[in-house]
């Protein structure tokens, strides 16, 4: 079972303009669960500045149907400083205490700049 960010991912979409500063963003988390069990856990949303500093976080539960998915409309006020952003989520499940967060990314640009710089979050490795 996992939980992905439904959403462009800033760093490869030249063409699309940037989000305005304090706009809100509206996306889908979509939740997959190839499992013959129900999934549920929990989702932690978060966003990171360009120095990695985490300026929105929130944590909700999810249920994802056996064999199915589950779409959650999100909506969440962005930074009013221009800059590169990365959203992150984590799918945590309680039936998996031992297993690492299933992670899903995406890069935005808020406002205009000249240059957009994006904080690198590396993930711990596996064990």
């Amino acid at each position: 079972a996992a939980v992905f960010i439904d959403l462009e991912d800033g760093r490869y979409m030249k063409h699309v303009a940037p989000n305005l500063p304090g706009s809100m963003l509206l996306f889908n988390l979509v939740g997959v669960n190839d499992l013959p069990d129900e999934a549920d856990g929990s989702v932690g949303l978060k966003i990171l500045d360009p120095d990695g500093r985490i300026v929105f976080s929130k944590t909700e539960t999810i249920r994802i149907p056996v064999f199915g998915k589950t779409v959650i409309p999100k909506s969440l006020r962005l930074p009013d400083k221009s800059g590169g952003y990365l959203l992150i989520s984590e799918f945590r499940s309680p039936a998996n205490p031992g297993s690492e967060a299933v992670l899903s990314r995406r890069y935005l640009k808020v406002g205009e700049c000249p240059e957009y710089r994006f904080f690198e979050w590396i993930p711990d490795p596996l064990h």
